[in-house]
């Protein structure tokens, strides 16, 4: 998106918003919701779906123009009401700001000075000819190594910056302003969050089922995707939802039997089709599948999942189903804070970087710092942690690797939801802490599935245990 010409790919589509060119990938859905005087426009690239809706919800519901003091306020309202993989883009008279949704699902880069904003670094970097960093040196930073990213608003190119959940971009200024949240959280009892969470998560599945008419779960021994798959059992979505399980040979030197026998039960459990995909690594091609992997990504990590969720999928899986995925539900589970409560009120930057499991460079501490930066006045420990996780940690790594998942219809997180989010933070740190809130959502929905075992050991994605502890003993001594 920009004011002047760029160059896209060839299938891209060009669309003129005022002063604007939008340009998208016909697969990509547009939507253009006007004010009765036509003054003001919200733009919704993705799918965005109000639970219980098909589609999402009018946003001049009352066909007037939305008075500019209260324009901020009515789309974080509307955002915090959708679920999905989208951005909005709000025009009004001398203003036009850009939202993403609530886990940055549908990945933003911009660049300040030749005022573009795109989804990848990729897209952002089509008119230079060669670029060395998508040639991907192995040992060049994130390599291919598992869990690294560029942390705050930083990506492989300095000029080109990320867009976090929970900010938008005002594209006069260019400057990124945090909308969410903006004071600490209400403490709500276990049971209320629980149920939030429970309700909302039905809403979402039920309406992404509805629209797309088939739903792939990937399962694990974990919790989130326990938790998804309880729901869509209790909605009795056996005839929408596949389930599948990853199988990989011995090359890659992971365990997968566990995941895969917990998911034979689950499917046994739950009357839904299981499928178990063997993942086996070609040695001939491993470079040109990273080197792919990288470059449709934007190099915003290693490519992790450059074997399972493209090749793997898309030679086994409908492409014109929607994939789950149950990132963000960490958070429900104190996926920074497992072990203990922290008795100090603020982080230095590199405490969070090395929370996030990063080498301490001094340009991801100084991102950190401008992040730390942008947080409300007086959040505890814990919740400053359970940010860094949403925004830099998702935001920055998980979403935009959406990106290099196989082109399924859509590829999204229920968890995706700010109702979602504020109803886990808003829950007693004990029910967090001990996997309370996940165990009641998953006995609300489908009990039986907790007779099958859950693998609910520390986070395995995140900082290796002795990181975190290391972190701990560290703020309390």
């Amino acid at each position: 998106m920009s004011k002047n010409e760029v160059v896209v790919p060839s299938r891209f589509e060009r669309v003129e918003v005022g002063e604007w060119n939008l340009w998208r990938d016909p697969a990509l859905p547009l939507r253009i919701m006007s004010s009765a005087s036509g003054m003001q426009k919200l733009i919704i690239l993705g799918m965005a779906l109000c639970p219980g809706l098909l589609h999402p919800r009018n946003f001049f519901s009352c066909g007037v123009d939305i008075r500019r003091e209260d324009l901020s306020k009515a789309i974080v309202d509307w955002l915090r009401d959708h679920t999905g993989r989208f951005i909005v883009i709000m025009m009004a008279k001398d203003s036009a700001e850009v939202y993403p949704d609530a886990l940055a699902c549908l990945g933003v880069v911009y660049e300040p000075i030749r005022k573009v904003v795109a989804s990848s670094v990729t897209l952002m970097l089509l008119d230079q000819v060669e670029d060395d960093y998508f040639a991907r040196d192995p040992s060049r930073f994130p390599g291919n190594t598992p869990c690294q990213f560029f942390p705050g608003h930083l990506t492989v190119r300095s000029p080109v910056r990320r867009l976090l959940p929970n900010h938008s971009l005002n594209l006069v200024t260019w400057k990124p302003r945090r909308f969410w949240p903006t004071a600490p959280f209400a403490s709500l009892t276990g049971e209320m969050v629980a149920t939030e969470i429970k309700e909302r998560l039905t809403g979402n599945v039920t309406s992404l089922g509805a629209r797309l008419g088939c739903l792939t779960l990937p399962i694990t021994a974990g919790f989130d995707s326990r938790v998804l798959l309880a729901v869509v059992a209790a909605e009795r979505m056996s005839n929408r939802v596949t389930l599948i399980s990853f199988r990989y040979s011995r090359e890659f030197g992971t365990k997968s039997t566990h995941d895969v026998s917990t998911g034979l039960r689950l499917a046994a459990a739950t009357g839904f089709k299981h499928v178990i995909i063997d993942v086996k690594k070609n040695e001939a091609s491993v470079d040109d599948e990273h080197r792919r992997y990288q470059t449709i990504t934007g190099v915003c990590g290693g490519p992790g999942k450059s074997h399972d969720f493209y090749k793997a999928c898309v030679k086994h899986l409908d492409m014109a189903a929607g994939l789950l995925t149950g990132f963000g539900g960490e958070v429900g589970r104190a996926a920074y804070w497992k072990f203990s409560l922290l008795p100090v009120k603020h982080f230095s930057a590199s405490d969070i970087v090395s929370a996030l499991g990063l080498p301490l460079r001094l340009s991801f501490v100084n991102a950190v710092q401008c992040w730390l930066h942008s947080l409300p006045a007086d959040l505890s420990a814990e919740l400053v942690l359970d940010l860094a996780f949403l925004e830099l940690r998702v935001g920055g790594w998980s979403s935009p690797h959406f990106y290099g998942f196989a082109p399924f219809a859509l590829v999204t997180s229920p968890y995706s939801d700010r109702r979602i989010l504020e109803a886990m933070l808003s829950a007693p740190p004990e029910w967090r802490q001990q996997d309370r809130l996940p165990r009641m959502v998953v006995a609300q929905s489908f009990k039986p599935l907790l007779d099958v075992p859950v693998d609910s050991g520390p986070w395995g994605r995140g900082p290796k245990e002795a990181t975190r502890k290391e972190l701990y003993n560290k703020v309390s001594s």
